[in-house]
């Protein structure tokens, strides 16, 4: 068994990918994960499971779809790959950490998409590339920055999903816990 954080993309408290959190929970105890936790309504999850990380996160993917609607991408990782993330935000010294958001993608881009990344210029704010991730500077009003999960995607290719370090070392804790 292994234990896996799913962070699913795109999911908001009501509209269209709206994913009741209890009923999530539901939908995978009832198809054989182990422990399945949410946190908040944005979208994370944490279960254990026999299937390798891909079949994980496909299946989870289908059974969102099948038994409560939305179709979203999200990202399977381990809670030692979110710390390692953590632990290697280049944003540290002198950066407000409230404004370092955390990108994952959900499938690896291209070489060529990451090196557009790498070479973007972003007015007011930086990005950097870690390994599976993309560490965010935003020190401006997230809904007005240049820089942000819908204009990474057009760059990389793939569905990035964002989280900050609060969020993240919350589930890299609740991994810890049971």
């Amino acid at each position: 068994m292994e234990r896996f954080v799913i962070l699913l993309r795109g999911v908001m408290p009501t509209g269209k990918n709206k994913v009741p959190m209890a009923r999530l929970r539901e939908v995978m105890a009832d198809a054989g994960y182990l422990n399945p936790r949410t946190w908040i309504q944005s979208g994370n999850l944490i279960l254990d499971s026999g299937k390798s990380r891909e079949a994980t996160g496909e299946h989870v993917r289908e059974l969102i779809h099948a038994q409560i609607g939305p179709e979203l991408a999200l990202a399977a990782l381990t809670a030692e790959e979110i710390q390692e993330t953590l632990d290697n935000n280049p944003f540290q010294q002198g950066y407000d950490q409230a404004r370092v958001f955390y990108g994952f993608f959900t499938r690896p881009p291209e070489q060529e998409a990451l090196d557009r990344i790498r070479d973007k210029e972003w007015t007011g704010c930086e990005a950097r590339l870690g390994n599976g991730a993309v560490y965010m500077y935003i020190p401006m009003d997230y809904t007005k920055a240049p820089l942000n999960a819908g204009a990474l995607e057009k760059l990389a290719g793939v569905p990035v999903t964002m989280r900050n370090a609060n969020t993240l070392s919350k589930l890299v804790a609740m991994c810890g816990e049971g």
